[in-house]
Parts: C-alpha cells; sequence; structure tokens
C-alpha cells in the first residue's frame, strides 16, 4: 500500500483522541485533518446493543477503554444527531 506509513501515523494520532478527548491538543489535531464531524457509534454508547448489530467483524478490544462519554464535555464539539446511542458531533472552528 502506498503512504502505509503516514495512515498508520494518522491513525495513532486519533486513536490518541479516543483515549484521552480532554487533551486541549487533539482540537488543533482535528483541525489539522480538517475533520468537520466527529462520530461516536451506538456500540460505544450502548455496548448491550451489540447482539442486534449486523456485523463483518468484532470492534478492537480496546474500545471498552476508550472516553467517550468526554465528547459530549469538550467545548468545540457540537451535538448534532443523537439516535439509539449514535452520536454525531460537529467541529466548531477557531475563530
Amino acid at each position: 500500500f502506498s503512504n502505509k506509513a503516514r495512515v498508520e501515523a494518522m491513525w495513532e494520532e486519533f486513536r490518541a483522541f479516543w483515549l484521552n478527548p480532554r487533551d486541549p491538543a487533539h482540537r488543533e489535531l482535528l483541525e489539522r485533518y480538517g475533520v468537520d464531524y466527529v462520530i461516536v457509534p451506538q456500540l460505544f454508547m450502548r455496548p448491550e446493543s451489540f447482539a442486534r448489530m449486523f456485523r463483518w467483524r468484532l470492534p478492537l478490544p480496546e474500545y471498552m477503554v476508550y472516553d467517550v462519554t468526554a465528547v459530549a464535555e469538550l467545548p468545540y464539539l457540537e451535538l448534532v444527531f443523537d439516535r439509539d446511542g449514535a452520536q454525531v458531533y460537529r467541529v466548531r472552528r477557531t475563530p
């Protein structure tokens, strides 16, 4: 694959966001990559729903330690969709 190292580095940066969303550096991370929306999957908010989901593979085991409740507290994210545990947040840009 071309640019594999670059993609893996980006993945690690975004993984850090989920492990510690309260880190103020993550706002700059989202802006740097032009992220407009942060999606919190239903499975993160309602793990009991997994048994009813059609999935082709299990999620990463570490998703259970992601601090997804902190996402709602971030001042630079605005909740724009919330249904059955699935949430979408719009990234507010720095003025």
